[in-house]
């Protein structure tokens, strides 16, 4: 299988009905049949698909989505596929309970953080849950029943294996704490006590 396509950013992926057709229709006949949907989840309406905090937890933006759905139809009436990005340049809010300040520009973004900060994660996985099981109307499909949509990027760029731990000694608390009290209950379930650990590690 070929794909042969490209990104679309930020209020690219929310045209208005009218805008969605033509636009459609031309990258068909341009020999386009995959469109990448990136950085949606970056900024709120009407660049992107977020909608304001509630209680603590981000919504989605009805008018967004609207859009989205509608788009989405008009791509795969024309074969079109989709490759929907969860997680792109969201940054999680003082709003939703996510100390902000003090992260070096290298965690931006919340890629490090979001694989070990639990309530990061819960709030993530509750963002993947309302717009993947989203019915869109036009096509009376929830996203993960679609067959328009070919691939699902559960994150892009992978910030945690790309920079390594040794970030993790110059984050601001709670994540400095949080991560380093993973890290020794992870050490703790193979290694009685440090000196057992430094034996360890002299020995390979």
């Amino acid at each position: 299988v070929r794909f042969w396509g490209f990104n679309l950013t930020f209020g690219a992926n929310f045209p208005d009905h009218d805008d969605a057709e033509k636009a459609a229709a031309h990258l068909a006949k341009l020999g386009v049949n995959a469109v990448r949907i990136h950085h949606h989840d970056t900024n709120p309406a009407p660049r992107g698909i977020l909608g304001p905090v509630a209680d603590g937890r981000r919504v989605l933006d009805a008018g967004q989505l609207d859009r989205q759905d509608f788009f989405l139809n008009e791509l795969n009436r024309r074969g079109i596929y989709a490759n929907l990005n969860l997680h792109v340049g969201r940054e999680f809010t003082e709003a939703e309970g996510f100390p902000s300040t003090g992260p070096s520009r290298s965690v931006r973004y919340d890629k490090y953080l979001l694989y070990f900060e639990p309530r990061m994660r819960e709030a993530f996985k509750g963002f993947c849950r309302d717009y993947l099981t989203h019915e869109n109307p036009y096509r009376h499909l929830r996203r993960v029943d679609d067959p328009g949509i070919a691939m699902i990027e559960i994150t892009n760029e992978n910030s945690f294996s790309r920079l390594g731990p040794d970030i993790a000694a110059d984050l601001p608390e709670p994540y400095r704490g949080e991560f380093k009290g993973q890290w020794n209950a992870w050490l703790a379930r193979d290694y009685a006590d440090t000196a057992s650990l430094r034996k360890a590690s002299l020995a390979i």
